[in-house]
Order: C-alpha cells, then structure tokens, then sequence
C-alpha cells in the first residue's frame, strides 16, 4: 500500500503542475501563450531522460533504492520551488528549473513505485491492483484542482506549496515502507534463532 500512497501522492504534485501552471506561466509570468506548450513540453526531456535512467539502475539496484533517491530528489526540487515562489528566487527560470527536477523523477517514481506495488499482490489480482493504481494515479489531479481553487493567491505560490506537500507525502510513504521491512526483516531473525 505504501507505493500505491507514494505514487498517488506524487501524481497530485504533478497535477498541481499541470493545472496550475497555465496561470503561474500565461498570467502570473506573461509568457505569451504559443510559449506555453514548449515550456511545459521541457518537462518531458526530463522524464524521458529519467526513464532510460530507470532503466539502466533497475538492474543494478533495488527498487527501494531507486525511490529514495527519485523522491529524496522531488523534495529538493519541492524546496527549491516554494523558496524560489516565496521569495521570487530566479523569477519564471526558477519556476521551471526546480519543476523540472521535480516532474523528471516521474520517470523513476511511476514505473518502480507500480512495479513494487504489483509485484506484492497475488497473481491472479495484478489486473485489479493495475486498474486501483491508475485510478489513484489519474484521479489524484481532482485533488489538485481543488486544492489549487480553495486556496489560490494570485501567485505561483499556492502550487509551489501543493507540489512540495505531496512530494514530501510520497518521500514519507517510501521511507516508512523502508523502515517497515527493516523492522520484519529484523523480528524475523530474532524469532528464528
């Protein structure tokens, strides 16, 4: 269930992303509107690259691992986002720079968190556990959309604060799933010696 809540989370960052930042760039920034597809497009450099990244790390480490440092890097990202929106640290460069990194582990974070996550559920209910997740994953930009209405400022603010939120929420749902079968892995020593 952890990588489940860890990738929810994370896809309610990106969703904050997506329908915040036709405001934050068009209105807030005045990027003129032709420009808007290019910038948001960047983002996609970034996820490709983390895939084929994935890809090769997959075989070299554990998917925990790969999670800790994919999220342990969106919260980077998370931080450089909400200091650059609250103090207006590199203006719109700072904004994109720092959405960037945040949106590029999306290429580690879906594919390990799903891999994980099916890989703990009974064969003959991998079809059911995919559909729950994709749900979770998809529905979680409702989340966002209200979150972005209820609590707007007029700045790029309120999307920084969302993104940086669930990030943490999904570094949070990694770590205690770490520590979780540390703990087993530890009970189950003690009680077969």
């Amino acid at each position: 269930m952890a990588y489940t809540l860890s990738v929810a989370s994370f896809y309610v960052a990106i969703y904050a992303f997506i329908a915040g930042s036709p405001f934050v760039y068009i209105s807030y920034f005045h990027v003129d509107a032709k420009y808007y597809g290019l910038l948001f497009g960047m983002n996609m450099i970034g996820v490709s690259s983390f895939g084929l990244f994935n890809r090769k790390m997959v075989t070299r480490y554990s998917l925990d691992k790969l999670l800790l440092f994919s999220t342990s890097t969106a919260i980077i990202g998370g931080v450089g986002l909400f200091l650059s929106a609250i103090m207006d640290w590199g203006g719109i460069w700072g904004i994109i720079c720092f959405v960037f990194i945040i949106f590029s582990m999306n290429g580690i974070i879906a594919s390990c968190t799903n891999a994980a996550a099916l890989d703990a559920v009974p064969a003959t209910m991998v079809g059911s556990a995919a559909a729950f997740m994709g749900a979770l994953q998809y529905g979680s930009g409702i989340i966002s959309s209200l979150l972005l209405a209820a609590f707007s400022t007029g700045t790029p603010f309120t999307m920084a604060w969302i993104m940086l939120l669930f990030v943490a929420l999904s570094f949070v749902a990694i770590m205690s799933n770490v520590k979780n079968k540390k703990l087993t892995v530890i009970t189950k020593s003690i009680t077969t010696k």
